[in-house]
């Protein structure tokens, strides 16, 4: 909701800059240079805007159920993926335990 909000309140910022623009306002202070630096200031006042509306849009979640239907796989992915690396200690225990006695017994059959 608070980045909704935000939304609306850059576009209404955009929208009365636009105005302001339009109607021949100034929406940078007067500093005395030339007209290019000013329509320069001013033009990087607008995209810097329209920057900030573009990255608040893109955090914006636009499909909810989408995002709840891929969390809820990649949950159900993990735990299989937890199982899995379970099940495969389980065996590289018993597999060591398993060289183990193989170890013991070619120790035992090469003494005698």
């Amino acid at each position: 909701m608070a980045a909704v909000k935000e939304v609306e309140n850059l576009k209404a910022e955009k929208n009365s800059l636009i105005k302001r623009k339009v109607n021949g306002q100034r929406l940078v202070p007067y500093i005395p240079f030339t007209y290019p630096r000013r329509q320069e200031a001013l033009n990087g006042e607008v995209a810097s805007v329209s920057d900030t509306i573009a990255r608040t849009r893109s955090r914006i979640v636009q499909s909810p159920e989408r995002i709840k239907r891929t969390i809820s796989a990649m949950s159900s992915t993990a735990i299989e993926d937890k199982k899995s690396v379970l099940l495969h200690e389980a065996k590289a225990r018993d597999l060591q335990t398993k060289i183990g006695a193989v170890t013991n017994i070619e120790k035992a059959t090469l003494s005698m």
